[in-house]
């Protein structure tokens, strides 16, 4: 992963660890090619939900352009936690509907 992307899960990392379902979002992973079989193993290794999204986070700073994989990932699976994320730069309220959803709620 990019270090500027990096940089944006490092500001809201004990946030997103704490409250990350890393079992449905590696699922996300694998199916978007960003993570493979031997992956999804050493994260479903892991005994408690901490420690399994305390290894996806570490695989995941391993693989070269995944920041947007995951936060698709997160905005398919646990919204809230892309709400806490910067989207990447090619994701705007014109092609990711549920920004553009919420910029026009908040205008009412």
């Amino acid at each position: 992963m990019e270090k500027e992307d990096w940089e944006k899960i490092e500001e809201k990392r004990l946030e997103i660890v704490r409250d990350l379902d890393a079992t449905e979002l590696v699922e996300y992973l694998i199916q978007d090619g960003i993570f493979h079989l031997g992956d999804k193993e050493r994260v479903c290794h892991e005994v408690t939900s901490l420690d399994k999204a305390t290894k996806l986070m570490k695989i995941l700073k391993c693989k070269h352009g995944s920041y947007k994989s995951f936060y698709r990932g997160l905005r398919k699976v646990q919204s809230f936690i892309a709400d806490m994320l910067r989207p990447p730069a090619d994701i705007t309220p014109a092609n990711n509907p549920v920004a553009h959803i919420k910029s026009f709620v908040r205008g009412i």
